[in-house]
């Protein structure tokens, strides 16, 4: 009788609460994946000889690292956790898979009629452009690669526009000359080096 429907339940409820721990751990393992996509600067603790001719310089803007994932006309935002904080169209942006690493300016420092007031994503890199994957690839192809994209759509993306509510804006790379690490630490602009 009764005593049965306890049992069933309680069945019921286990397989139910092992759904959720499955669930939960997923979404721990995506997170986690996504967290390890981003580039983890380190500190420079030795001069290379070929500091001028091989390695590059940029100035991080002020905000908060975060990976865009893109596709088909839609972009998520997940923060450098890997934790999911927004999802919007982004229009400008090629229909195939394109991942890149930014930084998101929540400070409303740039002018309203170039962003509409919204928030700015700074491109830092690119990891995957139109289902190609870049992520292995030198850091001078990567960028030359991005910023010839993005030149040829910066009039699409740069700006809010009905297709997409966020701007998009690359990070000028540098070769690390001492004169560009001058220009770039003493630069007024709302970037600061890093």
């Amino acid at each position: 009788g009764e005593g049965g429907m306890d049992v069933v339940d309680e069945k019921e409820e286990k397989r139910k609460q092992a759904k959720r721990i499955r669930r939960a751990r997923a979404r721990l393992r995506l997170f986690a994946y996504f967290a390890g996509q981003l580039v983890v600067p380190d500190w420079m603790v030795d001069i290379p000889h070929d500091l001028a001719d091989k390695w590059y310089i940029f100035a991080r803007p002020e905000g908060k690292r975060c990976l865009i994932i893109a596709m088909g006309g839609n972009a998520v935002a997940r923060h450098k956790n890997g934790r999911f904080f927004e999802s919007f169209s982004a229009g400008g942006l090629p229909k195939g898979v394109t991942v890149l690493d930014c930084v998101i300016d929540e400070s409303g420092t740039c002018p309203a009629d170039e962003t509409g007031g919204r928030h700015v994503f700074w491109i830092q890199d690119v990891l995957i452009w139109n289902n190609q994957l870049l992520a292995d690839t030198p850091t001078d192809c990567r960028y030359f690669n991005l910023k010839s994209r993005f030149d040829e759509m910066s009039d699409t993306i740069s700006r809010v526009s009905p297709t997409h509510r966020h701007a998009f804006k690359l990070i000028p790379y540098m070769h690390a000359t001492h004169a560009n690490a001058l220009r770039l630490y003493y630069d007024t602009h709302t970037t600061h080096a890093h």
